[in-house]
């Protein structure tokens, strides 16, 4: 650098310029000039050469001691799954690492449930996580999931299972489950909903009794086309009566509202009709070597508690097809059902006004007597219904079709809705008992 300073200063061409215009002797001055500029040139260079030195040395220092705490947390997590301390190494992929894949089937493994399937959910595996929040009993996060996986009646399960009967309420409507559904809704609260749904389903006096309870606390005058409603509720139900007492009361508050009239008018020439007289049943006439169910009761009297339930089971089977097929039957008894040797068959039959009766027909109905004639079964009669159970006419009966039968006869809130529903209390029944 020097050579070159001197050489442009002390050119042939520079020199002279120079001492012109600088009075001193320019060699001398120059000579003296020299050590400053090499300090000037020589701090930056320093400085920066030893910035890169730290710099070189700070990153391979931290380098090494992260790869070393890398390696002393995997091996101490190795050791914890090792001892079987899986929820402490699930902490260290999931704090430490962030490496949820890993940790979400430790947490599993160490019981935590809850963690892991949510650690599951948040890398996708969402079928996993709805099946542990089941397991560790968050129903309403496993539900969500279900649903949002198309599966709408597990999810209506799950929700039912955490109380948001509205969620499971909508789930089975969207399958197509318009009674389960209702009753969800009745259970939420909503029996506006619930009404609507039954009577979408044809169950006139369930919906009425439904929509019924929806204006308890409502005025009429400022109400009147929801108890026009209920009206048309009460009409299809046959409670011409009923209807026509709603109807004069809208009558008096709005003389115009609707056809509230001319329904008056339609109802009171309709009149109320006669009550039919109690039929006496009659067998149908089977083919040689085929019995009603009421004559191999008559043969065999009670049936022991293991064969009864099979008979009904098989009873409800051939219920369920005559629904799908035509709809409620109202008019049920063991006279109906035909034994094919060990199976039953449904025949329309006509039973009249018998014990296996109810009034307000539907599947309710059909499933109050189902429970008169696992009654029968268990118990060799039907008298006493419903205040003596099964097992005080036959000690053999257990707790649990008592249970049944009880569930069969309740007032119509608090029955089984479906024949399906009581499919799933057997199944679960069983499953207790195993």
């Amino acid at each position: 650098m020097d050579r070159f300073i001197f050489r442009l200063l002390g050119s042939p061409f520079a020199k002279p310029a120079l001492e012109s215009a600088i009075p001193f002797d320019f060699d001398r001055r120059m000579a003296r000039f020299t050590p400053v500029l090499y300090i000037f040139f020589a701090i930056p260079v320093a400085v920066i050469i030893i910035l890169a030195i730290r710099r070189l040395y700070i990153k391979t220092i931290v380098e090494k001691r992260t790869r070393s705490i890398t390696q002393d947390l995997r091996a101490e997590a190795e050791e914890y799954i090792r001892k079987g301390e899986y929820v402490s190494a699930a902490l260290i992929y999931d704090q430490k690492f962030n490496d949820y894949a890993r940790a979400a089937p430790l947490y599993e493994q160490g019981g935590d449930y809850l963690q892991a399937a949510s650690l599951f959910e948040s890398v996708g595996e969402r079928e996993r996580a709805c099946e542990l929040y089941e397991w560790g009993g968050n129903y309403g996060a496993a539900a969500e999931i279900s649903e949002s996986l198309g599966r709408n009646e597990e999810a209506a399960a799950l929700y039912g299972k955490c109380g948001r009967h509205l969620d499971a309420a909508n789930c089975l409507e969207k399958a197509g489950r318009a009674l389960p559904a209702a009753r969800s809704c009745r259970e939420g609260g909503n029996y506006r909903r619930s009404a609507e749904l039954l009577y979408g389903i044809q169950m006139y006096r369930e919906a009425a009794e439904m929509f019924e309870i929806c204006l308890k606390q409502k005025e009429l005058a400022s109400n009147l086309e929801d108890f026009y409603t209920f009206s048309l509720m009460l009409e299809k139900a046959g409670d011409a009566e009923k209807a026509s007492d709603i109807l004069r009361k809208i009558s008096a508050a709005d003389s115009s509202f609707k056809d509230v009239s001319q329904r008056l008018s339609f109802l009171k020439s309709k009149g109320k009709p006669a009550e039919a007289p109690a039929q006496v049943e009659k067998a149908p006439v089977l083919p040689e070597g085929k019995r009603t169910l009421r004559e191999v009761l008559a043969g065999e009297g009670r049936l022991e508690p293991k064969e009864a339930l099979k008979l009904w089971v098989s009873a409800l089977r051939a219920l369920k097809d005559f629904h799908a097929r035509s709809g409620p039957h109202e008019k049920l008894s063991s006279e109906c059902f035909i034994d094919t040797g060990g199976h039953l068959e449904l025949e329309k039959g006509d039973s009249g006004k018998t014990p296996y009766f109810e009034d307000g027909g539907g599947m309710a109905s059909d499933i109050y007597a189902m429970g008169v004639v696992l009654y029968e079964m268990l118990a060799g009669t039907v008298e006493g219904i419903p205040s003596v159970k099964p097992s005080q006419r036959n000690p053999e009966v257990p707790a649990i079709m008592d249970a049944l039968v009880q569930k069969c006869l309740m007032p119509r809130p608090e029955r089984f809705a479906s024949i399906d529903e009581i499919f799933s209390a057997l199944k679960t029944a069983s499953k207790k008992k195993e």
